[in-house]
């Protein structure tokens, strides 16, 4: 071990180089690595991964892809019995099993008969939909939008159409966390820095965090091993110690006697500066842009409330009403676009536009510059 650290202290520029050209190419590779994963937790020979197989190659959908349920609810007065209703209903879910581009296969009251479909008093029904099976891509996050916009427009007015499933409702707890993944790490490794600090008495205590920095980013090397999920995970599993090991043998003593000295110099300047970005995590005021988010599918309903619109950002199909809601109190809030507004703040109630032309649309509450978000209209898949 000695004289691996002084053949290594001997070589310190070889050795910063060799670890910076591997922190270069596994930042360029980290974006890679999710779409080099598989998602296939299937177990080839058993019963249930057969038969999905049967009914993915039989009718070219379903099997191993996520069903979505669409839910129709009819107006007050009429029923899935009404004659004009009937044949509304009909013609609405052919008109999704028709389309060849999305290649559905839908079952509903109207194609099987089955009361099963249908609640209590005839006014809500929903069906069954199974989309193809994309293995590598994941679930399509605008089929769901479509469907429900091919739906409404082909149903009575004043019915509601909202489409749920498995897939959805990840996607929806996902966009509905009030903070990024991001910011959480951030805010807490500054404060375990400022704990690690006080601990150790001695800016040294970063050191241990630099060679997580280069551990971490050498695993990106999984991009360049396409291998099933679980065997993916325990090729992590055995470079996360083998790269820590090398880092800490080669890089670390290279650090303690090049910059160790001056670190532990800067100790007040450096705790100082850690307490400043922690007390700057909080933008203040409890008012929050989260528009540059992902923004949530499915959705056509915003909630104003805790000064802030949620969700802060939508994706909705072309021609679709968004509806407002004002819940925040006493505290009045308001809607303003480019061109369309709800008009004076209000404490309660609702306002709805209709979105029919594609793009993106920023709108803010006037008494809250800082409380904005935006609404992306896409074309639908499905016609």
């Amino acid at each position: 071990m000695l004289r691996l650290s002084r053949f290594v202290l001997r070589h310190k520029v070889a050795v910063v180089l060799f670890w910076l050209a591997v922190l270069v190419v596994g930042g360029a590779a980290s974006s890679r690595v999710p779409d080099r994963l598989a998602r296939d937790f299937s177990f080839p020979g058993q019963p249930g991964y057969e038969g999905n197989i049967a009914i993915l190659r039989t009718y070219g959908n379903g099997g191993p892809a996520n069903p979505l349920v669409p839910v129709v609810t009819l107006p007050v007065g009429t029923t899935v019995d009404s004659p004009r209703v009937r044949v509304a209903l009909g013609q609405a879910f052919d008109r999704l099993a028709a389309d060849p581009r999305a290649r559905l296969r839908v079952l509903s009251c109207a194609s099987t008969g089955d009361r099963g479909l249908v609640t209590a008093g005839g006014r809500t029904t929903f069906a069954v939909v199974f989309p193809p099976y994309r293995a590598q891509q994941g679930p399509d996050p605008t089929l769901a939008p479509a469907i429900a916009d091919t739906l409404r427009r082909a149903l009575p007015p004043g019915t509601t159409v909202r489409v749920t499933g498995l897939d959805e409702l990840s996607t929806q707890a996902v966009a509905s966390r009030e903070s990024g993944v991001l910011a959480e790490t951030l805010v807490g490794g500054l404060g375990g820095l400022v704990v690690l600090a006080f601990v150790f008495g001695s800016a040294l205590a970063f050191m241990p965090l630099v060679v997580a920095l280069f551990s971490i980013l050498g695993l990106a090397v999984l991009a360049v091993v396409p291998v099933p999920f679980l065997r993916s995970v325990g090729f992590g599993s055995m470079l996360i110690p083998l790269v820590s090991t090398l880092v800490t043998l080669t890089l670390l003593p290279v650090l303690l006697a090049t910059i160790g000295p001056r670190l532990d110099r800067l100790l007040p300047a450096l705790l100082l500066a850690a307490a400043l970005l922690v007390g700057c995590a909080d933008d203040g005021g409890g008012q929050h842009d989260t528009t540059s988010g992902p923004p949530a599918k499915g959705v056509t309903q915003v909630v104003a409330r805790q000064t802030r619109f949620s969700p802060a950002a939508i994706q909705v199909p072309a021609g679709t009403r968004v509806t407002w809601i004002f819940r925040d109190g006493d505290v009045p809030h308001n809607v303003k676009g480019d061109g369309w507004s709800s008009g004076k703040p209000q404490t309660s109630g609702t306002f709805s536009h209709t979105f029919d032309q594609p793009g993106t649309y920023e709108y803010a509450c006037t008494l809250h510059p800082r409380m904005t978000g935006r609404i992306v209209v896409t074309h639908a898949i499905v016609k």
